[in-house]
């Protein structure tokens, strides 16, 4: 039996009726009994059933069909607040929804109670040209002040709404009021933390957010790349366990005593395969003004700083060094070439020896701004033929190098393809890469071999070989890094900065391609860059 079978269809007797006898009092209030029971037992049912629902659209759905089912109404439809004076159709049964005016929900919701209203007054919500509604019923859905929604139902034939089913489903909007707030609000607050999760994942920097004890609740991608945490491992890991795989500049028994305290630190992996160097922090925040507080651990990867950091050092070492030897030898040769007592053949070589100190100091000094030009320079891409720069390659390796004999044999394949770059850069790389072959081959004569050919795919191979003293295994490793020489304990031997090799890596990798070496001492070296023909350059 439903709530309305129990007591909807009957009427109150009229004022002036005579006074029922026993029979009929114990008859009524066994009918009250059994209409509050049923009514209790819905509004339990109705609590037990919505704490076990988790989507919107399931909450509005069970409360029109209970509500139906409770005063055995024949259509009905729940509208949701959506801003001021807007609401939005959520739920509906049996074509409500499109009978009634556009402005129904508003203008019911402004009522501020649950009401029924019959005949004329229910038409009056009727949408315009359609038919009228005859039995209709509203209620509020309200909760801690707050206007969620309006439930409507109507009941088609001549039996009309009662108080008690004003009153039944007054208290079943009141209870799904409740559910509804409570799911707007895990829906906000889901969103506000997925939204900081998703942030927090693919930030740049390291990001764990951790419990007592430095186990870990929030790890994003680039954490666990840092610490070496798989994507599949669970939160819960020892954070200072992974940091144990570094030697940090705090030790790891001060940062466990000193879990409250903020700490900087440095971190470099003790796997010489995994060279790496992070920059760490871990601070206390706190969740809102009485939230528990939270421990964070931030990190970045500064293993390119700290290697141009050294890279730096060991140029101003080596300008030390560099710099200074065609220096002291102008600054020594100047008196010489003063002294018109030295006689013209002293004083002569004495101005060439001061031209070569001034030549090797203004090729120091080009290396190095080339170097930096290339660092924050951009260039102009155009198609080129670089069998064409060749010819100029060489003309300005022989200028450089009047006095040596150098033989290059240059080789171009008939089907290499057009590469899409800098002309200057590119220029550059084969200049280099010439010059390189000329300084480190023993003798008055140098013989170097330039291939140019298609490569692997869409790239242009560069092949540069010559027969010099070579380069040692453990220098090879080293080669291309900023300010290294094969010359590395500085003994003069080798002239520059250091700089070409690196311009000539700096110039490949921009153009999508890479640079490689393979060498033998006493047999000479072969550098090999393939660049990419369709590159879109630097």
């Amino acid at each position: 039996m439903s709530a309305r079978a129990a007591t909807g269809a009957r009427a109150a007797p009229p004022e002036n009726a005579p006074p029922l006898d026993a029979g009929r009092q114990i008859e009524k209030l066994s009918a009250d009994l059994v209409e509050a029971y049923e009514a209790l037992t819905l509004v339990y049912r109705t609590v037990s059933n919505l704490g076990g629902l988790f989507r919107m659209e399931d909450i509005t759905a069970y409360l029109v069909n209970r509500a139906l089912e409770a005063v055995e109404a024949t259509s009905g439809a729940l509208f949701l607040a959506r801003g001021d004076s807007t609401f939005e159709l959520s739920t509906a049964r049996n074509g409500l929804a499109e009978r009634l005016r556009e402005d129904a929900a508003r203008r019911l919701l402004l009522l501020g109670r649950p009401l029924f209203f019959h005949g004329d007054l229910a038409a009056e919500y009727s949408r315009p040209g359609g038919e009228p509604i005859a039995h209709l019923l509203s209620a509020p859905l309200e909760t801690g002040g707050r206007t969620l929604g309006v439930l409507v139902l109507e009941r088609a034939g001549e039996e009309r709404f009662t108080t008690g089913d004003t009153k039944l489903v007054g208290a079943l909007c009141g209870l799904t009021a409740v559910a509804v707030a409570n799911f707007q609000h895990y829906r906000a607050v889901n969103y506000e933390r997925g939204m900081l999760e998703g942030v927090i994942r693919e930030i740049g920097d390291g990001i764990v957010v951790m419990g007592g004890h430095w186990r870990a609740r929030l790890t994003n991608q680039a954490a666990r790349a840092l610490l070496g945490v798989a994507d599949r491992e669970p939160e819960g890991y020892d954070v200072l366990e992974r940091l144990g795989t570094f030697q940090l500049s705090v030790p790891l028994g001060e940062m466990r005593a000193s879990q409250d305290q903020s700490r900087e630190f440095i971190a470099e992996s003790l796997d010489r395969r995994r060279p790496l160097v992070v920059a760490g922090k871990t601070f206390q925040a706190r969740l809102g003004t009485d939230g528990e507080p939270i421990r964070v651990l931030c990190l970045r990867d500064v293993t390119r700083q700290h290697r141009e950091e050294a890279a730096q050092r060991d140029f101003l070492s080596l300008a030390s060094h560099k710099l200074r030897t065609p220096l002291t030898k102008i600054l020594g040769l100047l008196p010489l070439a003063r002294d018109p007592a030295a006689g013209d053949a002293l004083r002569g070589e004495a101005f060439r020896g001061i031209d070569g100190g001034a030549e090797e100091l203004r090729s120091l000094v080009d290396g190095i701004l080339q170097f930096v030009e290339f660092r924050q320079g951009q260039r102009v891409i155009q198609p080129l033929v670089l069998a064409r720069l060749v010819p100029e390659v060489i003309a300005a390796v022989k200028e450089r190098r009047p006095t040596r004999k150098i033989d290059v044999q240059f080789a171009v394949a008939p089907d290499t393809p057009v590469v899409h770059g800098s002309r200057q850069m590119l220029f550059t790389m084969l200049d280099r890469l010439v010059d390189n072959a000329v300084k480190f081959t023993p003798g008055d004569a140098a013989f170097v071999s330039l291939r140019i050919g298609p490569g692997e795919g869409r790239t242009v191979r560069i092949v540069v070989e010559d027969r010099g003293e070579g380069i040692a295994p453990e220098l090879l490793k080293r080669l291309f890094q900023p300010f290294s020489q094969r010359d590395e304990e500085f003994t003069g031997q080798a002239e520059g900065a250091g700089l070409g090799l690196m311009l000539v890596r700096e110039v490949v990798e921009r153009h999508g391609g890479k640079l490689t070496a393979d060498s033998r001492l006493g047999a000479g070296t072969t550098f090999t860059a393939e660049i990419q023909t369709g590159s879109e350059g630097p």
